[in-house]
């Protein structure tokens, strides 16, 4: 998991060669030499991350997942700085909770339900050998997610290398 978070098994020589063809991208291989594709600890917290960050800043998008662990995490029964701490929630925990409170709007909230239920169910699956072709029907298939947060959530949790959020505007810029 720890090599797959911070992608130590890539060939940054590979990556730098099939970029740089690229007129745009060679710029920034030179600019940031060894890029690689760093991950996350889990493919539905990752998920879940991106399906709350969709059009908000990283900040308030980051201020959602908190709340969420809040609403619908588990208590670990450790402490930091005097505060609890709690693990973040299951597919099961999130389907279970009320987000009423969930600083988000509504269709997000029905989109977050419907991708952790999707999950339960095993209608859709975070395993990253599966069939990239088939996981992006079934993901957009789902309320509320579209071709930016199919491809974010391929990339990133699924690892999908080819994958990418073409619509994304850091990204453009």
């Amino acid at each position: 998991r720890v090599r797959a978070m911070f992608d130590v098994d890539s060939d940054p020589v590979m990556i730098a060669n099939s970029l740089e063809a690229q007129t745009a991208m060679k710029a920034l291989l030179k600019k940031c030499p060894g890029l690689r594709l760093p991950s996350g600890w889990d493919p539905f917290e990752i998920s879940i991350a991106a399906i709350l960050g969709q059009l908000v800043s990283v900040e308030f998008g980051r201020r959602l997942v908190s709340d969420l662990i809040e609403l619908a995490g588990t208590e670990s029964g450790l402490q930091q700085n005097g505060r609890s701490i709690k693990l973040f929630p299951t597919p099961q925990q999130i389907a279970d909770t009320n987000l009423t409170s969930l600083r988000t709007t509504k269709a997000r909230k029905k989109t977050l339900l419907a991708f952790s239920r999707a999950i339960i169910s095993g209608e859709l699956s975070l395993e990253p050998t599966q069939d990239i072709e088939q996981f992006q029907k079934k993901i957009l298939a789902l309320p509320g997610i579209g071709p930016w947060t199919a491809n974010y959530i391929a990339l990133r949790a699924l690892r999908h290398t080819d994958a990418f959020p073409e619509t994304d505007l850091i990204l453009a810029r």
